[in-house]
C-alpha cells in the first residue's frame, strides 16, 4: 500500500487535510517519492510510532518528552484543531492546564494535516510566538 499504491500522499493526505487539494499540490507533496525507492521513508516511518510501548525506543523517547516538556521553562507553542487527529480536545485541554510556559492557539476545525487547513493563521501564530518570547 504505502510503496506501491503512494497510499500516504494518494489517499490519506487527501483524506486528513480537510479540504480538497488541487493538482499542483499533491503534485508538490509527491514530488520527493516518484520512484518507488524513494518511498522507504514513507514506508519506515509509519513502523516507529510507538504503539502499546512497541517499538520500545519511540516508548521510551515519547516518555522522556512527557517528563520533561511540561515542567520546562522553555516556551513552547501547541495548536490544535477539532476533532483532530494526534492532540485531540481532551489531550489540548490537559496540556493546556499542566504545562508551563506554554502558548496554545485553537485553529478551530482541523484534522491531521493543518498547514493546509489554516496555513496563515499557523505562520502568524508562529511570528507572534516568537516575538513575545526572542525579543
Amino acid at each position: 500500500m504505502i510503496v506501491k499504491n503512494h497510499f500516504f500522499v494518494n489517499r490519506f493526505l487527501p483524506m486528513m487535510t480537510g479540504r480538497k487539494l488541487t493538482k499542483e499540490e499533491m503534485e508538490n507533496y509527491r514530488a520527493p517519492y516518484l520512484e518507488e525507492t524513494h518511498r522507504k521513508p514513507l514506508f519506515v516511518w509509519p513502523s516507529q510510532i510507538a504503539i502499546s510501548g512497541i517499538p520500545k525506543f519511540s516508548t521510551d523517547i515519547i516518555q522522556a518528552y512527557n517528563d520533561y516538556l511540561p515542567t520546562s521553562e522553555i516556551p513552547k507553542l501547541m495548536f490544535h484543531v477539532k476533532p483532530g487527529m494526534i492532540i485531540k480536545p481532551k489531550e489540548a485541554k490537559q496540556i493546556i492546564a499542566t504545562w508551563k510556559n506554554l502558548t496554545a492557539i485553537n485553529l478551530g476545525k482541523g484534522k491531521h494535516y493543518i498547514q493546509e487547513t489554516h496555513p496563515h493563521e499557523i505562520g502568524e501564530g508562529i511570528a507572534n510566538w516568537y516575538k513575545q518570547n526572542y525579543k
